[in-house]
């Protein structure tokens, strides 16, 4: 496929506050690449991101809406909701609300291209698609804040994507037949926002590359409320197991008590305070999952008020204060702050 106006792409997102929140706590950015926020790397958050902008069909699409009516549709990974900015760099006001605990990827500025399988060979080699978006690289003027917060020395995002492959669906964005486009690729810059307290908050981005020729103002009234799953608990001599959970609450996401024994597998538990709370001598094992709590002082992963044991292996523990209370915490190695 040749590049189209949908080839390049900047994002910019601007929320303004509508009232202010009871606790506000600064915002935490996870660091630039080669960091991995919640154990994906900056270019597989990209492929996700340009997967899911592109396998949306237009009318439920959250890139073309331009209310925020549409914001949380199809939102691919549990605990992480995916901004948009515009396609044709017009300015769009969307307003959307969001569970607390949930972090935010945002597009600044960004460009990609995709192969159809009819182009010529030539044209669908790994080089070849990689050459057609290195233009985000030339002098782009980047600024994001949030809640007057900015980020620091945004240029050093700039994230090179892993190959992937889109699924156009029909009555898609581009308003051709259903097809597969591969090798896609995409390179630009990408902040990856940490948990938000419960309230309204104020981003904004802009992003001007002249070089890619793109300009975009794109502004978000974001709103963080509401819980996702159940909280759940264990008591006793018993057993627990959780498998795929997103459990994202205002009070604990998991409470332990007495000898009971827990084991949490590619979950995503975020608290209020804790994520995981453990009276007595209760016993949790955290393999390849998301655990925090806050945000703001007094946010931890996992708290305990007795002889309560955690073991993390493999998992993200995104807390922006500690993460741990008083708890007995084994790391098993792997584990990553964000």
């Amino acid at each position: 496929m040749t590049r189209t106006r949908l080839a390049l792409m900047a994002s910019t997102l601007c929320l303004t506050s509508l009232a202010a929140a009871a606790v506000t706590a600064a915002p935490t950015y996870a660091p630039p690449p080669p960091a991995a926020p919640h154990f994906k790397t900056y270019s597989n958050w990209a492929a996700l991101w340009w997967q899911w902008a592109f396998q949306t069909p237009a009318p439920q699409n959250p890139v073309l809406d331009t209310t925020g009516a549409n914001c949380a549709v199809g939102q691919p990974v549990p605990g992480t909701f995916f901004l948009a900015g515009t396609l044709d760099g017009s300015s769009v006001t969307r307003t959307c609300t969001v569970p607390v605990g949930d972090a935010f990827l945002i597009p600044i500025l960004s460009a990609s291209y995709f192969a159809q399988q009819t182009d010529p060979p030539e044209q669908r080699t790994e080089s070849f698609v990689r050459a057609q978006v290195t233009c985000v690289e030339t002098a782009p003027v980047l600024s994001v804040t949030v809640d007057g917060v900015a980020v620091p020395n945004p240029t050093s995002l700039l994230e090179k994507s892993t190959l992937f492959s889109v699924n156009l669906p029909p009555n898609n964005v581009f308003g051709v037949p259903p097809q597969v486009l591969s090798p896609s690729v995409d390179e630009g810059y990408y902040a990856f926002l940490e948990p938000l307290s419960p309230g309204s908050h104020t981003v904004h981005i802009t992003a001007t590359s002249a070089a890619c020729n793109n300009t975009q103002n794109t502004t978000y009234n974001l709103i963080v409320q509401g819980t996702v799953g159940t909280p759940r608990s264990c008591s006793g001599s018993q057993s627990l197991t959780l498998d795929g959970v997103d459990i994202q609450s205002t009070g604990a996401a998991l409470t332990v008590s007495g000898n009971c024994s827990v084991t949490i597998n590619n979950s995503v538990l975020f608290g209020g305070g804790s994520a995981i709370v453990v009276h007595d001598q209760g016993h949790v094992i955290v393999n390849t999952s998301v655990v925090g709590g806050g945000p703001g002082p007094g946010g931890f992963a996992v708290s305990a008020d007795g002889h309560g044991h955690v073991e993390l292996r493999n998992s993200a523990v995104i807390s922006p204060t500690s993460a741990i209370g008083f708890a007995i915490i084994s790391d098993s190695g792997g584990n990553s702050r964000f």
